[in-house]
């Protein structure tokens, strides 16, 4: 048997006494339900890695992970294995997933939607502050400064401040 199978085994029993059902199952995933709520559980082959998905029924799930289960959870402890961290989990700060109580889960949503908005807003400067280093090498100040003037001077270096003083004076 292996790890998965005896994770499954051990964490099953705990799904089925409330009332959620199997409505898939394949090598390494199990899907199961509730009238609410669906759960993955899933190991990763490549990445050698246990997951855990939850979420609404008919929507999108979170993989959970350390930093949602203490955010949202407020979960922060350690298990020796998967199925421990499962059942420990589930029998604790996670026990309203398996009465199908929403609360949490849509709290994971707002918690994932932020996360995201963090992720893209990120991407956007990271791509921005590449234009202005971009500007800035090729001596095109006034690209450098309209560029640098869409992003939040707080977030940035002080050399790009120092940058950005020059470039104006430059352009004057």
């Amino acid at each position: 048997m292996t790890d998965f199978e005896l994770t499954i085994k051990n964490v099953r029993p705990v799904f089925d006494a409330f009332g959620f059902n199997a409505v898939e199952i394949h090598k390494n995933v199990i899907r199961l339900e509730s009238s609410k709520v669906t759960v993955t559980i899933a190991y990763d082959e490549r990445e050698k890695s246990n997951l855990f998905f939850v979420g609404h029924i008919n929507s999108i799930s979170h993989l959970l992970n350390s930093k949602n289960l203490k955010e949202v959870f407020n979960y922060d402890r350690s298990a020796r294995n998967f199925a421990d961290f499962l059942l420990d989990f589930l029998n604790n700060e996670g026990k309203g997933i398996l009465k199908d109580d929403l609360d949490k889960l849509n709290e994971l949503d707002a918690f994932e939607e932020r996360q995201a908005k963090i992720y893209t807003n990120n991407l956007l400067t990271e791509q921005e502050v590449s234009a202005a280093d971009n500007a800035w090498a090729n001596r095109d100040y006034l690209t450098f400064v309209n560029v640098i003037e869409r992003i939040d001077l707080a977030q940035l270096p002080g050399s790009y401040k120092l940058k950005y003083k020059m470039a104006c004076d430059r352009i004057r």
